[in-house]
């Protein structure tokens, strides 16, 4: 169900036109009203929720083009509309030919006089050989291109990466959301696309640590203590990058820098083993310092990853390379 069609040669954009325009266009034959696609015969329609589209007059088994699902042209007149608000030449369902010869046509259009860039809308499921073909036939043709699609078609999400902007959305009875970017409305995605605050990246230089852990009685004295279990990383502005948990030398020894000294939280010790010698860092009791083997700490995190009953015990901020492992790039938006 495009959005855009061709009157004696001229485009029109069906969002353009009011109710009584739509109306007379309608009912006006002496116009001749063709469609973008194929050339063929158009004739103005409206959805049952009032939306206006443009259909074949007659069935057309030669035509390429596709039937789009309401939610698709309401997505491509929301994106249009929010970039065309931030100062983007906007242009739904540009035609364009990349350099081996083949046709696309993108959902969105975008340009603001710098690099133009195409934003797809991808309601029903498409395969990943599919993804890579049309997302080439854009690189080839020297456009970038962006992806939306409804995670309910596809049964896992899409691999993205910075050559492959590729985003799920959610239709949720409270909107539509983006469950990547901590499920912020698609309204305020857009918004941050089009003014530049969509970047690939570690997303902070600066990383607040929160830890938290769960209650254990020691075995040796039977002191109650709090042991760190989970790292939850998160950038200046509040959002959550990464979770690890401590079941690991390196992230015990790290973190042994910033545990406070007080009774309820587990002290680091270290040991040796008998046939190598290589030192060991453990979590131990604060009270007779009875170190916590890795057996015990990977049970104690076992048990979190069920009941989810994590404790607050404290936090700091770090720079983020200083923290005991890499921070993998990704998409983020900035405030």
């Amino acid at each position: 169900m495009p959005l855009t069609a061709l009157i004696n040669g001229d485009q029109i954009c069906a969002s353009e036109i009011n109710s009584a325009q739509w109306q007379a266009l309608k009912h006006n034959h002496s116009l001749t009203l063709t469609m973008k696609c194929c050339g063929e015969a158009a004739i103005a329609k409206t959805s049952k929720k009032g939306l206006h589209f443009f259909a074949h007059k007659n069935v057309i088994k030669e035509c390429s083009s596709a039937p789009e699902s309401l939610l698709h042209m309401e997505l491509k007149l929301l994106v249009a509309d929010i970039g065309k608000k931030c100062g983007f030449a906007m242009e739904l369902e540009k035609a364009g030919t990349a350099l081996n010869g083949d046709r696309w046509v993108a959902d969105v259009y975008c340009n603001n006089n710098a690099k133009p860039f195409v934003v797809e809308i991808q309601c029903s499921y498409q395969s990943t050989t599919t993804f890579s073909r049309r997302h080439g036939q854009y690189q080839t043709s020297g456009v970038r291109a962006m992806w939306l699609y409804d995670d309910s078609v596809f049964p896992n999400p899409l691999e993205y990466t910075a050559a492959f902007p590729a985003f799920a959305f959610s239709v949720t009875d409270d909107g539509i959301r983006m469950p990547q970017f901590n499920n912020i409305p698609i309204m305020d995605f857009l918004q941050a696309l089009f003014e530049s605050k969509l970047f690939y990246g570690i997303g902070c230089s600066e990383a607040s640590v929160s830890v938290k852990g769960v209650n254990h009685r020691c075995h040796h004295c039977e002191h109650l203590f709090n042991v760190p279990t989970t790292l939850q990383i998160t950038s200046e502005s509040g959002l959550q990058i990464t979770e690890k948990d401590t079941n690991d030398d390196a992230v015990i020894k790290w973190l042994a820098d910033y545990l406070p000294s007080r009774p309820d939280i587990a002290y680091y010790t270290t040991s040796r083993t008998r046939q190598t010698g290589y030192v060991l860092s453990h979590f131990a009791c604060p009270a007779c310092f009875a170190p916590l083997d890795k057996c015990c700490l990977g049970e104690l995190i076992h048990d979190t990853m069920i009941s989810a009953s994590l404790l607050p015990l404290f936090s700091f901020t770090t720079a983020s390379d200083n923290l005991p492992f890499v921070l993998y790039k990704r998409w983020w938006v900035s405030n």
